[in-house]
């Protein structure tokens, strides 16, 4: 899957519908993170890190979604991005 979202030193985690952002916390180039969303299915909570280095970064995610009969089932994942260009000014 390919998503194209707006990312800044101040705001290094894309926001997503219908999802909170628990938690975050940078050291140097490394970005964790910790977010609760919403789903039909009930709440999805996921945990994440990302490494940024010049004009890419790479990370891992976990999702713990609603599984068969209410138990959760951790959803691991990898993420890879690159700088495009500037946000655009709103």
């Amino acid at each position: 899957m390919t998503r194209i979202a707006c990312i800044d030193a101040a705001n290094p985690i894309p926001a997503e519908a219908q999802c909170k952002v628990d938690q975050v916390d940078r050291r140097g180039s490394l970005v964790t993170w910790a977010m609760t969303c919403n789903s039909p299915r009930g709440e999805i909570h996921s945990a994440g890190s990302a490494r940024y280095a010049g004009n890419t970064m790479e990370g891992t995610v976990i999702a713990r979604v609603p599984g068969p009969n209410g138990q959760p089932v951790d959803a691991p994942g990898h993420i890879a991005g690159r700088y495009l260009a500037p946000c655009d000014a709103k």
